[in-house]
């Protein structure tokens, strides 16, 4: 917003502060646009610690910047180098690595962990390897049914992707999604998901049924401009109904006033496509800007549903969720629903719908069909 002129001065200010910090210590070396480095002698970790918070606490002080005062953030990746150790490129990456693990953190510093190391070298795999996965088919989705608590009757199924890796075998979406999101790849896995799941809508009314999917959207797909227009003419390509779908969207400050995503989602539901809040409960949750959403359902996270069976304080904060959803005019879901208790506590609460591993687990879209044909089966008897 202030432009490059202040940012520059502060790198170069920063630049001298650090120098002068550490004349006669160390050499500094200026190795990134706001990243310097250096090498110490010393005998013992909690000496290399101890520099390095009295630089944290020199270097935190504000800085004049082309008149601007500024405050510079720190954080320090620290790693032991051994004698005679001449490869400069790996021990960047190194610092780099230890650097980034502060930064996560929210340290001031963090030691060089082999261990992240791997996992961050796993991660930029997973990455690099995701588009190439994409067009080869070792990307596939299942789909959880979803039930009303009265009559456990099958009302929807959400997609869930799934990644069989050529070498690496099943990955997890808990590892692979967050590494997804923090690239671009997250809009072409969010566009090929929903390509695949309105397919799948598309070849089961083509078979007689007709079975409403939930599909996520990640908040940078919601936040293009073009991702309304788009996810219309995904439908009508097909021909199907808005109704049938309903789009799973996480809280958060990317849902500010006035954001591309509040236009999109207004659109979405004055088309008739439902829009739910997922995971509602795991972090911070706010109904007071979810009041002024066109959202249809609100989904309880697991982690409210967990100990409703057997701890009062949690039956009493789902029971104030739902019932404040309910005022709200929200549909209520419980997700990860494993326990006949917790079904019994819920049903008393009077949460409308229940999704989890107790009734169905994600399975293929043929084991999808079987159990909204039996659902069917069930609720129309022939009389004889």
């Amino acid at each position: 917003m202030l432009g490059l002129r202040p940012l520059e001065a502060l790198i170069r200010r920063a630049g001298v502060r650090l120098r002068a910090a550490l004349e006669g210590v160390a050499t500094v070396y200026h190795v990134g646009v706001t990243r310097f480095a250096f090498v110490v002698e010393m005998p013992a970790a909690a000496q290399v610690e101890a520099l390095i918070l009295e630089l944290r606490t020199r270097m935190l002080r504000p800085l004049m910047a082309a008149a601007v005062p500024m405050s510079p953030r720190f954080h320090a990746g620290i790693c032991a180098v051994e004698p005679g150790e001449e490869d400069s490129h790996d021990l960047l990456r190194r610092l780099l690595v230890s650097m980034h693990g502060a930064f996560d953190a929210r340290r001031p510093f963090c030691w060089y962990s082999e261990q992240r190391d791997e996992k961050t070298h796993r991660a930029y795999r997973l990455a690099s390897d995701a588009e190439r996965g994409l067009q080869a088919g070792d990307f596939h989705l299942d789909y959880q049914p979803r039930f009303t608590l009265d009559g456990r009757r099958p009302v929807s199924a959400e997609a869930l992707i799934r990644w069989t890796h050529p070498t690496l075998g099943s990955i997890s979406p808990a590892e692979f999604i967050p590494v997804f999101e923090r690239t671009a790849l997250m809009d072409e896995v969010t566009n090929w998901v929903l390509d695949t799941a309105l397919d799948q809508v598309q070849a089961w009314r083509a078979q007689g049924l007709d079975i409403p999917v939930s599909i996520n959207l990640s908040s940078s797909y919601l936040s293009n401009a073009s991702a309304w227009h788009d996810i219309r003419s995904k439908l009508e390509h097909r021909a199907l109904p808005f109704s049938m779908i309903e789009l799973e969207i996480t809280e958060g400050e990317w849902l500010r006033p006035g954001s591309p995503a509040i236009g999109h989602i207004a659109a979405m539901a004055q088309a008739g496509i439902t829009v739910a809040i997922d995971d509602f409960g795991s972090g911070y949750s706010n109904f007071s800007y979810l009041s002024d959403l066109p959202i249809h359902t609100v989904k309880l996270d697991k982690s409210l549903i967990d100990g409703i069976a057997i701890n009062p304080r949690a039956r009493a904060k789902v029971s104030a969720i739902h019932h404040l959803a309910h005022e709200l005019g929200y549909l209520t879901v419980a997700e990860g629903v494993e326990q006949q208790a917790q079904v019994e506590v819920l049903a008393a609460m009077g949460v409308d719908e229940v999704q989890g591993y107790l009734l169905a687990r994600p399975m293929s879209p043929a084991l999808v069909m079987q159990v909204f044909e039996a659902a069917a089966i069930t609720a129309c008897p022939v009389r004889v």
